[in-house]
């Protein structure tokens, strides 16, 4: 969503508003859009400063019967999320 130029800032936010409309409980956000995001999300929207901290709450939280949904972007290496949270594998 970082390519869609002056629209992105909205689209991230607007996003975030979906996301809590859809009854997604929290949002955890990284990278330098991604405020917007938990700011149209509200309470439970949380930025992070660095991939390797958002991992480190996130693992913090899981437990049996929790759904995540990992909207990345692999030109962000989004896909070291994955690997820290299916295999317990460090950023």
């Amino acid at each position: 969503m970082g390519e869609l130029g002056e629209e992105s800032e909205r689209l991230h936010f607007e996003s975030g508003q979906m996301a809590k409309s859809l009854g997604v409980s929290r949002l955890y956000a990284y990278g330098t859009l991604s405020h917007h995001a938990a700011k149209g999300f509200g309470e439970n929207g949380f930025t992070f400063s660095s991939m390797e901290d958002m991992a480190e709450t996130i693992t913090k939280e899981l437990r049996g019967g929790i759904n995540i949904l990992v909207k990345a972007s692999r030109s962000m290496g989004f896909e070291q999320i994955v690997s820290w949270l299916i295999a317990g594998e460090k950023v």
